[in-house]
């Protein structure tokens, strides 16, 4: 794979660290104005060019042969003129981040496939960490609608729910459902009582992630019925006692 990265030194360790990952190891081309990030590629020993006036890219034939681009600079203009460029060059896939939500519309004009909304991303992390006994909807790509949506078991982890009823709730919709416990390992046994601390994953379409959140919800809303008239129960008991 040939991936193409045009990056400011904002973003420039992330991506390089992501891509690291991937397996084969690509080949890299990283186009930046920054100091910082010639310097960077240079440690990694990754080709970096300057040269990022338009003029120059548009007459560069070499990067036809590219699968991928990564763009990623702060400022929205100068990605949405990248991936101008990009599109014209017939990469086949591009990327790229999105500094202003306002600005959405115009890199998918530009024919991005994949964007990455810096703001977007930044809140629904937040959200992961901080909210709990409720959904949390991360959108994965502006362009196909997909979604991870988490739902972090905290006070709901006294109702007794067990794995095998939210999957036979979920059965019939189009997603694909996970249960991960404190530690991050994925629970297969579905005699399993949600605890606190898990962490109840569903990933697909929005639309069909949705379905399944409020299929998912009406489990645990019975369940606290329940719980709440037993509660009552004990008290009057109690009180008579």
């Amino acid at each position: 794979m040939k991936i193409l990265l045009a990056t400011s030194k904002r973003y420039a360790r992330l991506l390089l660290d992501a891509i690291g990952d991937v397996r084969p190891k690509p080949k890299i081309i990283i186009l930046s104005l920054d100091e910082e990030v010639a310097i960077l590629a240079k440690n990694l020993g990754i080709e970096y060019r300057s040269d990022l006036t338009i003029e120059r890219l548009y007459t560069s034939e070499e990067l036809e042969e590219y699968d991928l681009a990564i763009i990623a600079m702060d400022d929205d203009q100068d990605n949405i003129v990248l991936a101008r460029v990009a599109k014209s060059m017939n990469i086949p896939i591009i990327i790229s981040i999105l500094n202003n939500t306002a600005n959405r519309d115009l890199l998918i004009r530009e024919g991005v496939h994949y964007i990455v909304d810096v703001n977007e991303f930044t809140v629904n992390t937040i959200k992961t960490i901080f909210i709990s006994d409720t959904w949390v909807a991360i959108k994965l790509s502006g362009i196909v609608n997909l979604v991870v949506a988490l739902h972090r078991i905290v006070r709901r982890g006294i109702l007794g729910i067990t794995l095998a009823e939210i999957e036979e709730v979920i059965r019939e919709e189009n997603v694909k459902f996970m249960l991960l416990e404190k530690g991050g390992r994925v629970v297969t046994d579905a005699s399993k009582t949600i605890e606190t601390g898990d962490i109840i994953v569903v990933t697909g379409i929005e639309d069909d992630v949705r379905k399944a959140m409020d299929s998912i919800e009406r489990i645990f809303r019975k369940h606290e019925e329940i719980f709440a008239r037993r509660y009552a129960e004990t008290f009057r008991i109690a009180t008579r006692g």
